[in-house]
């Protein structure tokens, strides 16, 4: 029974609010007419505002760019993907665009992705390339200068012995550099 009483009291109280309110649109009964200020409550509608979407960029217009190093041109921007070629220090490349890390260039034989730390924006500088004669060194007191052996290929443990690409080993050699073994190269 509580319950009717609760919905029947809801339902005299919304016609009274009802009631109330339509009241005020109406004109007064003694036949005087009420001036009403009318002050905007509401302003027209505005059109909806979209907050402003993110555009794609466009592509930056293709720039040159040169390698800095030898570089593999890849199939796609990662590590694992297949290298397409492996492009020469100074080569010149059309940058198309960057995904992360990596740009999407274009050479005269394909198009592929390279690191962006292995490009840059100036040509290499063209400075003729000296070539130094690594030094013999002189040999210790007493000791005739003259090898101990045959040169041998593929070790360096004399600046006479040959590197595997054919080349001496001079400087880079165990006896040519201190600290380390000394192997006895020379009488």
């Amino acid at each position: 029974m509580a319950g009717k009483r609760t919905a029947v009291g809801w339902i005299v109280l919304g016609v009274i609010a009802l009631a109330w309110i339509g009241d005020d649109d109406d004109p007064p009964r003694d036949g005087r007419v009420q001036q009403v200020k009318l002050t905007p409550q509401y302003s027209a509608p505005q059109p909806l505002v979209s907050p402003p979407v993110a555009e794609p960029r466009p592509t930056p217009a293709e720039r040159t760019l040169y390698t800095t190093a030898r570089v593999n041109l890849r199939e796609h921007p990662n590590t694992q993907s297949r290298i397409l070629t492996t492009l020469q220090p100074g080569t010149s490349v059309r940058s198309a665009g960057t995904d992360g890390a990596w740009s999407r260039v274009r050479t005269t034989s394909a198009d592929g992705w390279i690191r962006n730390d292995f490009l840059s924006p100036k040509p290499p500088r063209s400075e003729p390339q000296a070539f130094y004669a690594p030094a013999r060194p002189a040999p210790p007191a007493g000791r005739s200068g003259q090898p101990v052996r045959e040169p041998y290929v593929g070790t360096c443990d004399c600046p006479y012995d040959r590197k595997r690409n054919g080349h001496l080993c001079g400087g880079s050699s165990a006896y040519s550099r201190p600290g380390g073994r000394s192997p006895r190269c020379y009488f």
